[in-house]
């Protein structure tokens, strides 16, 4: 829920300024990735060349910031942005982790 999580944001931003944002989304890796001692099979991937695609992963988090009204007017804002998606071992790392600063 990016949603709700947008409405625990603290800062005290200028909501008419401009901003910098890093998305860096974690998928848990499937199963078929894994060896039966847990070791990552040959053919499994480094990083996530997978759908979905990062385009529309960040289209959808910026949006739902955007509808949140807690960072900034309009995604028009955003002067620098940062993406990335990779996989984890980590169940409690697996979604999108958002840093937002202002540019002064």
């Amino acid at each position: 829920p990016i949603k709700f999580e947008c409405y625990k944001i603290k800062e005290n931003f200028d909501l008419s300024g401009a901003f910098i944002c890093s998305l860096s989304f974690y998928f848990l890796r499937p199963k078929s990735h894994y060896k039966k001692s847990g070791g990552l099979v040959k053919g499994a991937k480094k990083l996530h060349i997978y759908k979905p695609d990062l385009d529309n992963l960040e289209k959808g988090v910026l949006d739902a910031i955007t509808n949140s009204g807690q960072a900034w007017k309009d995604d028009s804002q955003i002067v620098e942005l940062s993406s990335r998606k990779q996989w984890t071992d980590d169940p409690s790392e697996e979604g999108v982790w958002v840093t937002i600063s202002q540019e002064i």
